[in-house]
């Protein structure tokens, strides 16, 4: 009995339509063999097994046993609507969109952001995201650069746009939107009940944007902003952060922070704050492409979106989402891989990262715990 009960354990597990799969089994070398090598590549890809895709893992090698074959299955696995769907949910996952009934915007402070136009800004970003990733070979210029959204009626007021008859391809005012990180499901994801909160999305940035360092404030510090009326916020946060202990951290967090001042918690446009004007202007000296100073939020996210700490920190999120874990020592040469193929020529061509990433012999290989 305890034979027959392993031996039916085990035919579930290894069954083309079971949830989970065995994928430790390799050959002398230990690279995984065929069937656990196609069963990673779809369900690390596209969250599916294969035969969801139109493969076979009752003839692997029919799909890996050229590196033709094995560049073919990759292509029409990562072509596939789930490796799509997938990369639309690393992008929210990235970017920490809150779900409509997650958002902590205080009704008493901005009543105008009702369940309605919650559930809108998130359809909005959701659509945007579908839409831009659906492309053949999208590119991360078509996310971070982007001056057209698909807009509802509820959201429209918050672009200053008149509100379309349905969900409509808009185009917006480049000097005020730019891409993914001016929409207002984004920017209201990291802003605090009844401010922008310009410190937590300075935090965002650094930490999950640019992949800074950033360690914990020093233990006895009050890291509240008193609210003085007849300041900015960016004017109150200024004065915080000015003590000897603060300013290393907040060098990096405040520009972050304050070039998006423009965009009240809700993300409207916005030129007063507390009726004095608004001062979005940075000066940063962190980017290898040298000196960013401007005091144009557009200039200030496309300095950020197009430096090489950006599109390197892109490729360790990427990496953290589709492994399931952090990136060690031993993985430097395929994240160098992944940055080089994204970054030569400008291509920003995020499938062909997921295809270096899953093409790499680390990818398809286990070594055993000693």
């Amino acid at each position: 009995m305890p034979a027959a009960t392993a031996d039916l354990v085990d035919v579930t597990l290894t069954a083309p339509g079971y949830a989970f799969r065995d994928e430790v089994l390799t050959d002398a070398s230990g690279l995984l063999l065929p069937a656990q090598r196609l069963q990673h590549i779809t369900y690390t890809l596209a969250d599916a097994p294969p035969e969801a895709i139109g493969l076979s893992s009752a003839t692997p090698s029919a799909h890996l046993g050229t590196q033709a074959l094995a560049q073919a299955t990759l292509d029409k696995v990562l072509a596939s609507p789930q490796a799509r769907d997938k990369l639309t949910r690393f992008f929210l996952a990235w970017l920490e969109v809150k779900e409509p009934d997650q958002f902590t915007i205080a009704a008493s402070t901005f009543p105008e952001f009702t369940p309605a136009v919650a559930a809108a800004v998130v359809d909005e970003t959701k659509a945007f995201l579908a839409r831009q990733l659906g492309q053949p070979a999208p590119r991360m210029k078509d996310l971070t650069e982007a001056t057209q959204s698909i807009i509802s009626s509820p959201e429209a007021f918050l672009y200053g746009v008149s509100p379309p008859a349905m969900p409509a391809l808009i185009d917006l005012d480049p000097a005020k939107r730019f891409g993914i990180f001016t929409q207002p499901a984004v920017l209201a994801s990291h802003s605090g009940p009844t401010t922008s909160r310009l410190v937590k999305r300075g935090v965002f940035f650094v930490r999950k944007v640019m992949c800074m360092p950033l360690g914990a404030p020093p233990a006895g510090i009050d890291t509240s902003v008193p609210a003085n009326a007849g300041a900015t916020e960016r004017e109150r946060i200024a004065t915080v952060t000015a003590q000897g202990q603060c300013v290393g951290c907040h060098a990096a967090i405040n520009p972050f922070g304050f070039m998006q001042e423009n965009y009240d918690a809700i993300g409207r446009w916005r030129t007063t704050d507390e009726g004095v004007p608004i001062d979005a202007s940075i000066s940063v000296s962190f980017l290898d492409e040298g000196p960013v100073v401007t005091d144009s939020p557009v200039d200030a996210l496309r300095a950020f979106t197009r430096s090489w700490r950006f599109q390197q920190c892109f490729a360790r999120q990427l990496f953290r989402f589709y492994t399931g874990r952090d990136e060690t020592a031993g993985d430097d040469p395929v994240l160098r891989q992944m940055f080089t193929d994204f970054a030569t020529g400008d291509a920003q061509d995020i499938v062909g990262m997921l295809r270096t990433l899953a093409g790499a012999a680390t990818f398809s290989s286990r070594v055993g715990v000693p």
